[in-house]
């Protein structure tokens, strides 16, 4: 069948959107009109292509002011598509977004930084999920560093830890500490993606 089906037949007054095994990330802009849909939750699973297509995704969701849930597992994301759609999140028109799901999307330690400065902006989600995303204890570091800052509305952390070290215990200790109100779902043999889009239905 159509791998689009379940995008081309949401009606216009539809705020879901949900696709799966999509070859490009920037369809639904043309199938639904995307200026046109009060769209809240969007959920594109195994999406891969190239770096402009994600640059023109990222562009389509600062459109858009009124998305709440962006769930994107498994889908492939290169550095620099990283780097923009981080770069999309502290965006203004972005505060609304509570979920960001980007579960097994195949992120590296690279781009550690860029989420991490995602993280500690005031218009960052409520949730991010980096769970089978393999960060490596560098990147694991970075973005624990960046959870013992205060700024920001985030309330829960989710990632998978390969390789434990005393650091990033350490971190884990005082992110607790220093940022309450964030829970960091830190589990070795996490298998499963958060619920987070599904709770915010």
């Amino acid at each position: 069948g159509d791998d689009n089906t379940c995008a081309s037949s949401v009606p216009r007054v539809s705020n879901r959107l949900c696709a799966f095994k999509t070859r490009t990330p920037s369809f639904f802009q043309e199938s639904v009109g995307f200026r046109a849909v009060t769209l809240q939750y969007l959920r594109l699973g195994s999406c891969s292509d190239t770096t402009q297509q994600w640059a023109d995704f990222s562009s389509a969701l600062e459109i858009n002011q009124s998305l709440k849930c962006l769930d994107l597992t498994a889908s492939e994301f290169p550095d620099e598509g990283v780097k923009l759609l981080c770069s999309t999140l502290r965006h203004p028109v972005c505060f609304l977004l509570k979920f960001v799901g980007l579960w097994g999307c195949s992120i590296t330690p690279f781009s550690c930084q860029d989420l991490a400065s995602a993280l500690i902006s005031k218009q960052s989600p409520e949730a991010l999920d980096l769970g089978q995303d393999i960060l490596g204890p560098s990147g694991v570091v970075v973005l624990l560093e960046a959870l013992t800052q205060k700024n920001g509305p985030l309330k829960t952390f989710g990632l998978k830890i390969d390789t434990s070290t005393m650091e990033i215990w350490k971190l884990l200790k005082d992110v607790k500490e220093s940022n309450p109100q964030v829970t960091a779902e830190c589990n070795k043999a996490r298998t499963a993606r958060s619920s987070g889009c599904d709770s915010l239905s």
